[in-house]
């Protein structure tokens, strides 16, 4: 579990917490306003099972947590059977109460604090720009990593979707790789993803599957990542491309989904800040300097 999701679960069990505070005052009222609770408790109990549903696809349906959960939704109905009752009802806010403490200290120590970070590859050719990267941090353990090989689509001169491929099967047989269509981005919330294809839908020639592109994903993910496969080879070869590429950065509304740029060169770190203050002035082109980092000096204290 990233640690985005975790926040997001433990925010929801915060909610349920102050909806009991209220339950116990309503409790109290007289006379007792029995729809208005019901209508609290069905939405504590909907709560409940978004949370236990976010778990059961991460971790399977025999958890601790799962298990507390489910003993918390039958305790709600248990209460909402007995509104009128004030001596039942108090003792099942109490052991609901009881029961949101210990599961938010449950989350709180036992679920993994690790950073989740997912790697979205298309093509094997790039597994050199971003082999650095997925051996330091899949060896770090402040590190959950996951290797998702994305399809991507051949375009017709139409524009439209042709030739499929998929490329899962030709990466290091030590990389563990996980079939696209098993990760369910909303079920884990990756807190960073790298990303290796900026263009979405403006590539004529090809296109990766549209639902791995960066307005997608950023709505997915703390921070987004885009790594750049060009090389120095590219850049004495062709530096056209490398420039035409900086630009296609510097124009894109990517320009303002992506938090780090990691490229392979100096050289070419210096032709995007170059590009961007050309295209954006100097404040812009600076405040990106912190942002467009060397691979070769890779750190994970960079992504953050």
């Amino acid at each position: 579990m990233s640690r985005t999701l975790k926040n997001q679960v433990l925010t929801m069990i915060h909610l349920l917490q102050r909806a009991n505070r209220t339950l116990k005052i309503s409790l109290k009222a007289r006379p007792v306003h029995e729809t208005e609770i019901l209508q609290m408790l069905s939405a504590c109990q909907e709560t409940a099972v978004a949370i236990g549903n976010k778990f059961e696809k991460v971790y399977g349906e025999d958890t601790e947590s799962v298990h507390k959960l489910e003993d918390y939704c039958e305790c709600l109905y248990q209460l909402s059977s007995v509104l009128t009752d004030s001596k039942k009802s108090r003792e099942l806010l109490a052991q609901l109460t009881r029961q949101l403490r210990e599961l938010h200290i449950l989350i709180g120590s036992q679920i993994s604090d690790k950073w989740e970070a997912l790697f979205l590859p298309y093509q094997s050719s790039m597994w050199s720009s971003m082999e650095k990267i997925w051996d330091i941090l899949s060896a770090d353990e402040n590190f959950d990593t996951c290797f998702v090989p994305i399809p991507y689509y051949e375009r017709n001169i139409d524009g439209t979707f042709g030739k499929y491929s998929y490329e899962g099967a030709n990466f290091p047989d030590d990389v563990p790789v996980t079939y696209y269509e098993n990760y369910d981005l909303q079920d884990h919330w990756p807190d960073l993803i790298f990303t290796f294809d900026l263009y979405n839908q403006d590539n004529s020639a090809y296109s990766i599957d549209p639902r791995f592109y960066s307005q997608i994903l950023k709505e997915s993910a703390e921070i987004l990542i885009y790594v750049s496969s060009l090389t120095p080879e590219d850049l004495l070869s062709n530096s056209q491309k490398v420039m035409e590429e900086s630009l296609y950065f510097c124009n894109t509304e990517n320009l303002f989904h992506i938090k780090r740029v990691f490229v392979q060169s100096e050289n070419i770190r210096q032709i995007y800040l170059d590009t961007l203050v050309k295209k954006w002035g100097q404040t812009i082109g600076e405040s990106w300097t912190q942002k467009i980092l060397c691979v070769d000096s890779f750190h994970p204290e960079m992504l953050l």
